[in-house]
């Protein structure tokens, strides 16, 4: 199998990083700076607009399975978090774009949530705000097998926010070396 690729973006324009991920390592694609990912196409944006906030998230995969090359499904148990300063909450307004059928298999259970299991993010020491999510959900790929069986493949992780523009909220991923969970 390949890597996993996460791309994020907000509604209107992008992230300002994308990352393939396996489950050991992460590194950010392109080598001239930052990049943002709208609507899967990757368009570098060379500078966070002035007031956005900048979200730092981070994927950490736990398992793959259920690939189905004739369906072009897989499915992730995967960790989320996010990291932020302000009062703008990303984190119930990220949506993932390539996940199937969401209300059918599409699971998230936040680290820090009310009784009801809904997101209530925690103060960090620093002043950030920060929340994770355990997730398990379905996505949809194209499956590209003309070097079958011999073949690697790329499982692909779209996200977006879709309450707030590029102007306000940008997604980078999260390059410290520990996060709260």
């Amino acid at each position: 199998m390949g890597a996993l690729a996460v791309v994020g973006s907000s509604s209107t324009g992008g992230a300002a990083d994308s990352t393939s991920t396996s489950t050991s390592t992460e590194r950010a694609v392109g080598s001239s700076g930052e990049r943002i990912a709208p609507r899967g196409r990757f368009t570098p944006l060379r500078n966070v607009p002035a007031g956005a906030t900048v979200v730092h998230y981070g994927i950490e995969p736990v398992q793959a399975y259920d690939i189905d090359f004739d369906a072009s499904t897989w499915s992730l148990n995967f960790t989320m978090w996010w990291r932020w300063r302000g009062e703008i909450d990303p984190v119930t307004t990220t949506v993932f774009d390539n996940a199937s059928s969401p209300g059918s298999f599409f699971t998230m259970k936040y680290s820090y949530a009310d009784a009801d299991g809904r997101s209530v993010p925690t103060t960090l020491p620093t002043g950030e705000r920060y929340q994770a999510a355990d997730v398990q959900a379905q996505f949809t790929g194209n499956f590209r097998l003309q070097d079958y069986p011999l073949d690697a493949h790329d499982l692909e992780i779209r996200f977006q926010n879709d309450r707030y523009p590029l102007d306000r909220l940008v997604y980078i991923p999260d390059r410290s070396e520990e996060h709260t969970s």
